[in-house]
């Protein structure tokens, strides 16, 4: 069991205030029609970091708070402080696969979700800003890059109902 002092020094704790940043950093969608959730919670544990829905798509938003880091991408592939991390990506292409499963089984109709990397307080980020399907960009910079993600095809009506397929909790941790 991992323990800090009252300061909040775990891991657990840096990684709540990097998704506490992020969401933060999302607030603006949400005047722009978007719809955004934080910590949906999932039938098998763990949770669903940010949702974001709006006129350039869903977006399943995986936060981690690398503070002072070096963060490269590159080559198909993800490095911290020169450390090889795939892992993070395939947790975001997981939780985005989940998302656009019940979604898609809450609508009737297929959902595509895109799997995003938000990174809080990097010292340095480097490089490509999508690997194999995953969006990878700066907490502070996703305003700009969902609203730049895609074409915008998604209707008003379109994120509402998506949203209100998606709002009840139980559609989640059946």
């Amino acid at each position: 069991m991992e323990t800090g002092s009252a300061l909040g020094d775990t891991s657990w704790h840096k990684g709540a205030a990097g998704e506490v940043f992020t969401s933060n950093c999302l607030e603006p969608l949400r005047s722009e029609g978007w719809f955004v959730a934080d910590s949906i919670p999932l039938a098998k544990g763990g949770d669903i970091d940010h949702l974001a829905i709006g006129p350039s798509g869903v977006f399943a938003i995986n936060s981690k708070n690398y503070t002072g880091a070096r963060i490269v991408t590159e080559a198909g592939s993800i490095f911290i402080n020169s450390r090889c991390r795939d892992d993070l990506l395939e947790e975001a292409r997981r939780d985005a696969g989940i998302a656009a499963e019940v979604i898609s089984n809450q609508t009737g109709s297929f959902v595509q979700v895109t799997p995003v990397l938000a990174f809080v307080n990097a010292a340095t980020f480097n490089g490509e800003n999508r690997i194999g399907g995953v969006v990878v960009a700066e907490s502070k910079h996703l305003v700009q890059m969902l609203n730049g993600d895609g074409k915008g095809e998604m209707m008003s009506d379109d994120v509402i109902f998506l949203m209100h397929s998606i709002r009840d909790s139980r559609v989640w941790s059946p």
